[in-house]
């Protein structure tokens, strides 16, 4: 995920008025009720794990496996590890009211003036075909992820992809509308 000042000043926020570290709050009050286990929360720089997926930077010839250099940001930007079924249950559940209340889910929703689509903290997300679906996108050299869904939560769809470059980009957008359009 490209790395944002107010994803850190959320987190202080939450610690201070809770009284309770972000790891605690995600682990109780997101990753166990959602059951997302294969989530963490693992701030600060890290390597790649057995088991983990591979990014690289085909925008260079030769491509280059930027993975090796290390992954995650400070603190609270960068910090979640999950993986596609996880970000499915997680964006349904948010769609639903089942994280934050419906009203705050609305708010979320509304799209900040002359901005590309984004909500705060969602994305309006129209399709070629007329559906509209909300989510978001993070990525980090290497690596970007789309994660959305029909208002409802009756379709979720998460995407991700491990080669990167301005190329890779259109044709991720070409085949992402493709699909969503898809009955």
């Amino acid at each position: 995920m490209l790395h944002h000042p107010n994803r850190r000043v959320l987190a202080e926020i939450l610690r201070r008025v809770t009284r309770q570290s972000l790891a605690r709050l995600l682990h109780d009050r997101v990753f166990v009720p959602l059951q997302l286990n294969a989530t963490t929360y693992r701030p600060a720089r890290r390597a790649l794990e057995n088991g983990q997926i591979h990014g690289y930077d085909v925008s260079l010839l030769p491509p280059t496996d930027v993975s090796l250099q290390g992954f995650g940001g400070p603190w609270a930007d960068g910090a979640i590890v999950s993986n596609a079924r996880d970000l499915a249950v997680f964006f349904g559940a948010l769609l639903r009211g089942e994280i934050v209340p419906p009203r705050l889910v609305a708010e979320m929703e509304k799209i900040v003036p002359r901005s590309h689509g984004e909500g705060l903290g969602l994305y309006r997300l129209p399709s070629p075909c007329g559906r509209t679906f909300y989510g978001h996108t993070g990525g980090t050299r290497g690596y970007i992820t789309f994660a959305a869904g029909l208002r409802d939560a009756s379709r979720m769809y998460v995407f991700a992809w491990n080669g990167v470059g301005q190329e890779v980009i259109h044709a991720m957008d070409a085949y992402v509308d493709d699909l969503l359009c898809r009955d």
